[in-house]
């Protein structure tokens, strides 16, 4: 089964950053969670996302092929290892992230990382939501077809 899913972090207007992913599977809305990180900073919350929806694919897609899509250019250069984190409060976050993607294959994920545009992270959608409403899994496979590929770049993971 391939799996899409999309993260993202971002700061609340009222304060406070806010994070979160859609699982999807055959164009359907499959999985979703939002948190909140007290203290944190935007690229923290980007970071939270990552692993939340790392640690989400580790549990439930053993032997499947993964694709996850984050629109944050610094998460995905640190992930690829072709920038270093500097930042002391990201560092540990790395680390987490780096460790979930080491033990994937070994429980047969095939994972795949793109970066996308901001514009077409459906996991926006989640974060920036006023609680208690939600968009349809139907709205949101219209969005994910309507992504074109060639915006992506990616980096795989095995």
């Amino acid at each position: 089964m391939r799996i899409v899913v999309y993260a993202d972090g971002s700061r609340k207007p009222e304060g406070g950053v806010v994070y979160g992913y859609i699982v999807t599977s055959n164009d359907n809305w499959v999985h979703y969670e939002r948190n909140e990180l007290h203290g944190g900073t935007a690229n923290m919350a980007e970071y939270a996302a990552c692993a939340a929806a790392l640690s989400w694919i580790l549990t439930h897609c053993g032997g499947d092929e993964v694709e996850l899509r984050i629109d944050s250019e610094l998460l995905y250069n640190h992930v690829r290892g072709t920038s270093r984190s500097r930042s002391k409060n990201l560092v540990p976050w790395l680390k987490i992230i780096t460790t979930l993607i080491s033990n994937m294959s070994g429980v047969g994920i095939t994972l795949t990382i793109k970066k996308i545009p901001s514009s077409t992270n459906l996991a926006h959608r989640v974060v920036s939501a006023v609680p208690g409403s939600e968009d349809t899994a139907s709205e949101l496979a219209d969005r994910e077809s309507s992504v074109n590929e060639s915006e992506f770049s990616d980096h795989h993971y095995w």
